[in-house]
């Protein structure tokens, strides 16, 4: 990335400055962000028989998907990293400590939703957002995204691949723009 492309992704991102932080979830192993107040977006609804249908739907107007490393700190601290989602949550730990298991089973599902520490730092990290919010934001040359909160928190996106290839997006959810 280029020092022009970097100027043009960071003036891109500086409306998140002061926008309030809704939630923090995961999709996979992408760590998402929804950001701002609600909006009506495209979407879509499960209709009677459970299939997506297009609708109007309320959501966040900012969002912030990660995919690359990340790792979210306070001080000295490492809060929440992405490598978390492939750690057993604690309730998990104390369980297989009970059982006698002292190392992380073969048939371990991490992906499953509150099986793994990641899903647990955000739940107790993030339960209640209520006034955080975005107090700084940049980029550097090679495209890695440093986001700070109000609380202190620092979120860092780093570009981890070599051939360019898309490690976080920014888009705004009222509009197509990514």
């Amino acid at each position: 990335m280029d020092t022009k492309q970097s100027a043009l992704l960071q003036q891109e991102v500086e409306c998140l400055i002061g926008v309030p932080l809704f939630s923090v979830t995961r999709s996979a192993d992408a760590l998402c962000l929804s950001l701002g107040p609600l909006a009506k977006c495209p979407g879509a609804i499960r209709n009677e028989n459970g299939k997506l249908v297009p609708a109007q739907v309320s959501r966040n107007v900012f969002a912030l998907e990660i995919s690359s490393y990340y790792r979210m700190v306070c001080g000295n601290e490492i809060l929440l990293a992405k490598s978390d989602l492939y750690q057993p949550a604690f309730s998990v730990q104390e369980r297989w400590t009970l059982e006698g298991i002292e190392e992380i089973p073969e048939n371990f599902d991490c992906e499953a939703l509150g099986n793994n520490r990641l899903d647990d730092r955000i739940k107790q990290l993030f339960s209640d957002c209520k006034g955080l919010q975005v107090s700084a934001i940049s980029i550097n040359q090679l495209g890695d995204l440093k986001l700070r909160l109000n609380n202190g928190f620092i979120l860092t996106a780093l570009c981890d691949v070599s051939g360019g290839e898309e490690c976080w997006r920014f888009f705004r959810r009222d509009t197509k723009q990514h």
